[in-house]
């Protein structure tokens, strides 16, 4: 449900600009535990603007449907956080998500691939089908970038790079978050956002 609250033209305050660049990968499967559950606080704004949100770094036990858990995008591995939650990941820049069985538990899953990094990016794939052969499982995911239906929403005046994020529910449903930064900040507005259909197989989302 937390695509409900992320709606065009809203500002989100919080959402983290780049991934986990701290991170050596190993082609391995990593669960981010303790995840990192957060919240969406109420709106605030909208009459002479855009409605703006923030990111709380806790969660919100009376209100639910406004938690969700961040997955961090590791770069070279792939990154893991059970569903139990809605969850959030990114920034993207091409990588594959979606969830998985592991060791019989349903997760969210991100395989971190980065730009111009062909041999990490060729390990890291080969780990995630690999696992997926060895227990005869086969995920469901998607790319947020590759299949944006429609050309990409354009920046406004003064505004910076464009953030893409994916959005993983716990009923299963898909969603790329297209928005753009502040110049200088860590501030999101919201240019879009699309449910996106599921790819059946690994293989289909490997190559996407």
């Amino acid at each position: 449900m937390i695509e409900q609250k992320l709606l065009r033209g809203n500002i989100v305050d919080g959402l983290p600009h780049a991934g986990n660049n701290m991170h050596v990968g190993t082609a391995a499967f990593v669960v981010v535990n303790p995840p990192n559950n957060w919240s969406m606080l109420p709106s605030t704004g909208g009459t002479f603007g855009p409605k703006k949100r923030v990111v709380s770094h806790n969660t919100n036990a009376n209100k639910n449907w406004r938690n969700f858990d961040f997955l961090d995008w590791l770069p070279g591995d792939i990154s893991l956080t059970p569903l139990t939650t809605d969850v959030v990941t990114g920034p993207m820049s091409g990588c594959q998500l979606g969830t998985i069985m592991y060791n019989g538990v349903l997760h969210a899953y991100h395989v971190g691939t980065q730009d111009g990094k062909d041999t990490a990016n060729a390990a890291v794939k080969q780990t995630f089908h690999n696992y997926c052969v060895a227990q005869g499982i086969q995920p469901t995911g998607f790319n947020p970038l590759r299949q944006w239906n429609g050309n990409y929403p354009v920046a406004k005046k003064a505004e910076g790079r464009e953030y893409v994020y994916g959005i993983i529910t716990t009923n299963g449903n898909f969603y790329a978050l297209f928005t753009y930064g502040e110049a200088n900040g860590q501030k999101n507005r919201i240019a879009g956002i699309q449910r996106i259909a599921p790819l059946a197989a690994h293989v289909a989302i490997l190559g996407g």
